[in-house]
């Protein structure tokens, strides 16, 4: 879950080219809000709306990526 006190938050839209500037191939926006949706290999993309936008935060998609990578094995 995420903690809006303590973790650092990210607009959806932003997610693809922080994923880019980490060495991920590149991903479609559309891609992202279906991770929070029905998510990818079981795991789901923490998200919630905070003044109308659509946000996670850089610990969710971390959370995120190590659970997709647990999934694969």
């Amino acid at each position: 879950m995420i903690q809006i006190d303590s973790e650092r938050l990210i607009p959806i839209p932003k997610v693809p080219a922080y994923l880019e500037s980490r060495g991920f191939h590149r991903v479609h926006i559309s891609a992202v809000y279906r991770w929070t949706k029905s998510g990818s290999r079981g795991v789901k993309l923490e998200s919630l709306r905070i003044g109308g936008q659509k946000v996670t935060s850089i610990e969710a998609v971390q959370r995120w990526v190590e659970g997709r990578e647990r999934a694969e094995d």
